[in-house]
C-alpha cells in the first residue's frame, strides 16, 4: 500500500485522482471520514468535524486507517493524520509543495488546523514532521509524479520492493 502524505492543499487528492484514471484503486482518507460522519451528522463539513468534534474526527480517522486495505492501492492521508495515528505498513510518500505555492492556496482555502494565518511556522513544523515519517519525497507540481507512484506500486505488488527495503529508497 502507498500512502500520500503532506501539507493541506499540496495536491494529494489531485494526484490520487490522476492515479485512479490510470487504473489504480485510490481512496481519500478525509472523504472516507466524511462519509462515516454523514451517518450521524449528514450536513457536517470536514472542517466543522475537525474543529468542532475533533475527538470524533480522530476516532473515524483511526477506523478508516485500520480497515482492511486489500481493496485499494493508494490512500491519500489528511495533512496531520500521522501526528495522531501510528504510521502504517507501506510506502509513505511526502507530497512536497513549495511554501510560496501553498500560501497562495491557503489564502483561498485555509486548512482547518492553520493557526492565525501563521503560514511560515505551520509549514516548517509540518515539513519537519513529514520528513521524519516519510520514506520518500515527490515535489509537486511535477508532471511525472504519478508515474513514480505507479512504478512503486508495481514493485510493491509484485514483491520486487518489500516494506523492509522502503527506507532505502
Amino acid at each position: 500500500m502507498i500512502y500520500l502524505y503532506g501539507h493541506p492543499r499540496a495536491g494529494k487528492t489531485f494526484l490520487s485522482r490522476e492515479l485512479s484514471s490510470s487504473g489504480l484503486i485510490c481512496e481519500d482518507l478525509d472523504q472516507q471520514v466524511l462519509q462515516l460522519a454523514a451517518d450521524f451528522e449528514p450536513k457536517l463539513s470536514l472542517r466543522d468535524l475537525f474543529q468542532q468534534q475533533f475527538d470524533r474526527f480522530c476516532q473515524l480517522e483511526r477506523q478508516v486507517m485500520t480497515s482492511d486495505g486489500k481493496t485499494k492501492n493508494i490512500l491519500s492521508l489528511g495533512g496531520s493524520t500521522l501526528t495522531r495515528t501510528q504510521a502504517p505498513n507501506g510506502l509513505i510518500v511526502y507530497i512536497h509543495c513549495p511554501l510560496d505555492i501553498l500560501i497562495k492556496r491557503w489564502q483561498i482555502d485555509p486548512p482547518a488546523a492553520l493557526p492565525d494565518n501563521d503560514y511560515q511556522n505551520f509549514y516548517q513544523m509540518r515539513h519537519a514532521h513529514y520528513l521524519s515519517v516519510c520514506h520518500c519525497i515527490l515535489t509537486v507540481p511535477n508532471p511525472i509524479a504519478h508515474k513514480a507512484i505507479i512504478h512503486w506500486n508495481k514493485r510493491l505488488s509484485t514483491g520486487l520492493l518489500t516494506t523492509n527495503q522502503i527506507d532505502s529508497i
